[in-house]
């Protein structure tokens, strides 16, 4: 756990971890999900709905099997005597708590055996003191509280319990207690024997006060006091404060965000399917976008997105309802990136006071169609809010058929995730992403690390399945500086062994016109292969008539991928504008295609092109009757030219898509050409290969400095 502090801490203090433990993997237990699958069921990993642990209230704790809990990474399975976590305190002294719940899917009453707990601070934000016997903390939620060390000695459970009292429906408590202990020990304490000490007993007439309760009550028999969230108070209310959250003006916006399971896990009937590729990219073209009326009327799965505009005061309403089916009670931590929030006002369901269960929602909130992804206030019922000392967070609880109100300003520019924290909510589709003034939104740095689209389709996965795997791996990370490549900043492999691992075709020419996967094509005998003055071994000669040769159909694994480079050796005779390479010209209008040619200067010309222009040219200069490497990337952002193994230029493009099966990558005189401006190719080519990702710089150079690595095994 990182704590950044804002000024020197007054106290001694611990961090706190509690978290729910399983012993499922993580994608297992996802990929498990009822929520996840077509037809849905129970298993080792979930539970029926007749088996499930429920609270109190008769809300759903989780419908994932408990295994066991932790504090600080302790904690018990089957009752085996392992050793517990233990704070070690000085009579007389305070102290201070950090706790934070990291856990996935359960929230946790915690407390201290025979000591009041004094709650400073919500996710590190301070907050008027507040006197408590116990506190609830969902995953996602942090917490600081006070404790004075009060006893004159001994040693007392720190206790974490689950909200469960029962199991399915209307449930019966069972006595059986799910979650872990701490110790709390004083300085006289010596020996393993562990503490005897129990909980607080509550009466009527000091009943126990509980913080952060996300239903309205105990039963009355249990003589608890429930405390919301926005009971509490900022330790100090300024001008500056309240500025700084909107509350001295009415807000620009109010939004309605429904987050329930109504459709599944989703927020306002919208269950998000996260792009496939990150928003600080040319994302728009990779995303599902969201049809209004389908996703009101039936909820949908789509990129849900929420525009807000810059420095503005935005009001939220998060509610919790399902008019659908009433008895779907489960409460949501919903967690804001980006941003604090100032938590205004919270309203509970109506309850029983005598079993403490849910009896309806609350009547604030008029639900304006099926689904509640639209609503308002009920005429009348809006609730008083709290303008002048809120208490500030960045997750707050949403009761099960209640809701909470939050205010913030837009001050940060940017796209933040905006969701519930109970880990297969998250996984499901109960996120929305908040797009904060993307005008605003700053240009990523030259050379920053990226992550590019991984979209395959089925003829893809089959070529891939067919590609020989790389046999005789670096037993060891190798020594060569770390290189950019796709997402990472170090490639554990050295550019050899990267570049065959990239590699779809190589031609040689040593051998005929046969390369690693497949045979060219030639409609001229007048392409020759030649000996001496090549690169390595033989080559090719184009004598400047119409002639060429093609890639024969490399569809699948190379017009449709949104990365590939083309690397090859050239030697051109004659000034001109020559067609040297050509990919997509074949009989269709407007291909998309990749070029490569000659001009009148002595240049070399590379041009990308999608459906309605071109999206990037770039020349470089060449010398005549002089070998050169040239290579040709796309990242899926940039084109990227490299001569004789150095850069030369590249350029941003606009998502180019070369996708055209039909069309075979033509070095020559393409057939069909609508590039009549162009003349056949007069010179030699050697050494011609294809990949279906992006080569790195030190990739290119060892191309160029090793000709002969065309050469090693796939």
């Amino acid at each position: 756990m990182l704590v950044v502090h804002r000024e020197l801490p007054k106290l001694p203090e611990f961090l706190v971890s509690v978290q729910d433990w399983y012993h499922t993997p993580a994608g297992e237990a996802d990929l498990s999900s009822p929520n996840r699958l077509r037809h849905t069921g129970t298993g080792e990993v979930y539970t029926s709905e007749d088996d499930r642990d429920m609270a109190i209230d008769n809300s759903e704790v989780t419908m994932r099997r408990y295994d066991g809990s932790l504090i600080n990474g302790r904690g018990r399975w089957n009752n085996q005597p392992v050793p517990l976590t233990m704070f070690n305190v000085s009579s007389g002294q305070a102290y201070r708590f950090r706790v934070a719940n990291t856990g996935c899917e359960r929230g946790y009453l915690m407390s201290v055996d025979g000591h009041k707990l004094r709650v400073v601070a919500l996710e590190g934000i301070e907050m008027a003191p507040l006197s408590v016997d116990s506190f609830i903390i969902f995953p996602g939620e942090s917490l600081d509280f006070e404790m004075d060390a009060s006893k004159s000695g001994g040693q007392y459970w720190m206790r974490a319990v689950t909200l469960r009292v029962g199991k399915g429906r209307n449930p019966q408590p069972d006595g059986v207690i799910n979650g872990v202990k701490a110790i709390v020990r004083y300085g006289d304490v010596t020996g393993d024997a562990e503490p005897t000490s129990g909980p607080r007993d509550c009466t009527s007439a000091q009943p126990c006060r509980v913080f952060n309760c996300p239903f309205g009550g105990y039963p009355d028999s249990e003589h608890k006091i429930c405390l919301k969230v926005s009971d509490a108070h900022i330790d100090v209310a300024s001008d500056d404060f309240r500025t700084t959250y909107g509350l001295t003006e009415q807000p620009a916006v109010e939004h309605f965000l429904n987050w329930n399971g109504i459709v599944g896990s989703s927020m306002n009937a919208r269950r998000f399917v996260f792009p496939s590729m990150p928003f600080y990219l040319d994302y728009k073209d990779h995303i599902m976008p969201c049809d209004v009326n389908t996703c009101d009327t039936k909820g949908c799965k789509c990129t849900h997105i929420l525009d807000l505009p810059y420095n503005e005061t935005i009001q939220m309403v998060f509610t919790n309802y399902n008019p659908i089916n009433t008895e779907d009670l489960e409460h949501h931590p919903i967690h804001m990136h980006g941003h604090n929030f100032a938590v205004l006002a919270m309203g509970y369901p109506k309850f029983d006071s005598t079993t403490g269960r849910y009896v309806s929602p609350n009547t604030d909130i008029d639900c304006t169609n099926r689904l509640c992804s639209k609503a308002k206030w009920r005429t009348g019922r809006e609730p008083a809010l709290n303008l002048v000392d809120p208490p500030v967070r960045d997750v707050v609880i949403v009761p099960a058929g209640g809701y909470t109100v939050v205010r913030f300003r837009t001050t940060n520019p940017g796209f933040w995730l905006f969701h519930c924290h109970l880990e297969m909510h998250i996984m499901e589709g109960m996120n929305v992403v908040l797009r904060v003034a993307e005008d605003r939104v700053p240009f990523l740095p030259r050379n920053f690390p990226t992550c590019n689209v991984f979209d395959w389709t089925s003829e893809e996965f089959e070529w891939y399945q067919r590609k020989p795997p790389v046999t005789s791996l670096p037993p060891t990370a190798p020594t060569h500086p770390p290189v950019h490549d796709a997402c990472t900043t170090y490639d554990p492999f050295p550019p050899s062994i990267g570049i065959k691992r990239k590699e779809i075709t190589c031609f040689t020419f040593d051998d005929g016109f046969t390369g690693s996967s497949g045979e060219w094509v030639s409609n001229s005998g007048n392409v020759k292969r030649v000996n001496g003055d090549c690169v390595s071994g033989r080559c090719v000669y184009f004598p400047g008539v119409n002639s060429r040769l093609e890639v024969p159909r490399f569809s699948a694994a190379f017009d449709a991928w949104r990365e590939f480079s083309l690397s090859f050796w050239l030697k051109n005779l004659e000034d001109g504008p020559s067609e040297i390479v050509t990919n997509g010209n074949c009989h269709t209008r407007d291909p998309p295609s990749l070029s490569v040619s000659g001009d009148w200067s002595g240049q070399l010309k590379v041009a990308m092109k999608a459906r309605g222009g071109y999206q990037a040219t770039a020349t470089v200069a060449i010398t005549l009757r002089q070998w050169h490497h040239v290579a040709v990337t796309w990242d899926g952002m940039t084109m990227t030219i490299y001569v004789d193994g150095t850069e030369a230029t590249s350029r941003p493009l606009s998502g180019p898509k070369l996708a055209s099966p039909a069309c075979p990558l033509a070095f020559g005189k393409a057939s069909g050409s609508r590039h009549g401006m162009l003349r056949p190719f007069s010179g030699y080519l050697d050494q011609i290969c294809l990949y279906n990702a992006a080569l790195t710089p030190a990739e290119v150079v060892m191309l160029k400095t090793t000709p002969s690595l065309t050469h090693l095994p796939t």
